[in-house]
């Protein structure tokens, strides 16, 4: 019986998060397919420690309580943007995440976070460990790109604090290897989650270049931006010193958000990061009057830890504004439409289960969610089924 990652490979749910590798040092991650897959080598002993730490297989859904729901309760909900104009214009929103960092390194927070760079090249993709603010802001912007945030693990000083950014399965692993491995509990002392719908492929990156340039992508001097020049920003793609650009409506909306993508992202119960310290996303309802404006675009952010309202007190960079309940549904709407699809679904799986305790106590807000969304739960149980990865 095998009692090791392959489990979910078999199964097409893998997330490519690395954090299996993080455990255990008979575990390497392939590219296939354009997805960064985990590969138990031949001495394995199936111990299973590594399912232990897999954000799939550890689904860390209990209930409907949510802690975005609690924090929206609250009124901690905020809208911020940096108020350095360099790294605002340069960042795919507000640039709170960039700001926030380096505020946090330059009042000896953190000595460095982890974060996704990428200069343009799809080759060079990669989690980094910054230590410098350079660094970080280098790593500014969005990438819609399979990278395993948490092998960058590797690369820390585990005397040193980190601060760690991430979309919902990244927190996942990393919340789950702290269980196991200490250091890694002193060592990462905040987790900056990033709302995320899914996670594309490197064939869907793939796919648009072609589709803006009619040429492959070439490795070594094609380059490939995913949000540029203002918000929402355009993609922009360099082929042969030649600029191409595809406005995000398009680029996401057609191409990145329908072609290839984990399955695990159709059913995923954590597209708002609830494990995290904080949430950030666009503030779309704020936005979305503004066509290729940097300066006016801006950030919404969830803090779900009183350590997170704490650190952002401190910042001395950020402009904070107040918004509403409202204001973060209007601007997220498809994203916590998916989420709730996603915890029914979870429901009724745990039902099957027969996790009697559980499906009582949840009942009724299972109710409320089917009463809402009806056809829509049916339309959505379609798509998983129909949904197919090919590691």
């Amino acid at each position: 019986m095998i009692k090791n990652i392959s489990k979910n490979i078999t199964k097409r749910l893998c997330t490519g998060c690395g954090a299996c590798s993080i455990l255990c040092n008979k575990i390497h991650l392939e590219e296939k397919n354009g997805y960064n897959i985990p590969i138990a080598d031949k001495n394995c002993t199936n111990c299973g420690q590594c399912l232990s730490v897999c954000p799939v297989h550890n689904n860390q859904f209990k209930n409907f309580n949510s802690n975005f729901l609690k924090a929206l309760s609250c009124n901690k909900q905020k809208v911020c943007y940096s108020l350095i104009s360099n790294i605002r214009s340069r960042s795919a929103s507000g640039g709170f995440i960039t700001q926030f960092l380096c505020d946090l390194l330059e009042l000896n927070i953190i000595n460095g976070c982890i974060v996704a760079y990428s200069d343009g090249k799809l080759e060079n993709q990669r989690a980094i460990v910054a230590k410098t603010t350079d660094e970080i802001i280098s790593a500014c912007s969005s990438k819609y790109y399979p990278i395993p945030m948490l092998t960058a693990l590797k690369d820390i000083d585990t005397n040193k604090k980190y601060a760690f950014v991430g979309k919902g399965c990244d927190i996942s692993g990393l919340v789950l290897l702290q269980k196991k491995l200490k250091y890694l509990q002193n060592a990462i002392i905040l987790k900056i989650g990033l709302m995320c719908y899914k996670s594309p492929s490197k064939t869907s990156s793939l796919t648009l270049y072609k589709e803006m340039t009619g040429y492959q992508y070439n490795f070594g001097s094609s380059k490939l931006y995913y949000r540029y020049n203002g918000w929402p920003g355009d993609a922009i793609a360099i082929y042969d010193n030649i600029s191409n650009s595809m406005p995000y409506s398009k680029s996401w909306g057609k191409i990145l958000a329908l072609k290839s993508y984990s399955k695990h992202c159709t059913i995923c119960t954590n597209h708002l990061c609830e494990n995290a310290d904080i949430v950030v996303g666009d503030a779309w309802y704020r936005n979305k009057e503004l066509v290729n404006s940097p300066k006016e675009a801006a950030n919404i952010i969830i803090p779900y830890s009183n350590y997170a309202d704490e650190l952002l007190n401190k910042s001395i960079n950020i402009k904070f504004e107040k918004c509403t309940p409202a204001d973060i549904i209007n601007s997220q709407k498809n994203l916590i439409q998916i989420q709730e699809l996603a915890l029914l679904y979870e429901y009724f799986r745990k039902i099957f289960q027969n996790n009697i305790l559980f499906s009582i106590k949840n009942f009724p807000s299972a109710v409320k969610l089917l009463l809402k969304y009806n056809f829509d739960f049916i339309k959505y149980i379609i798509r998983i089924y129909k949904h197919k990865t090919d590691y």
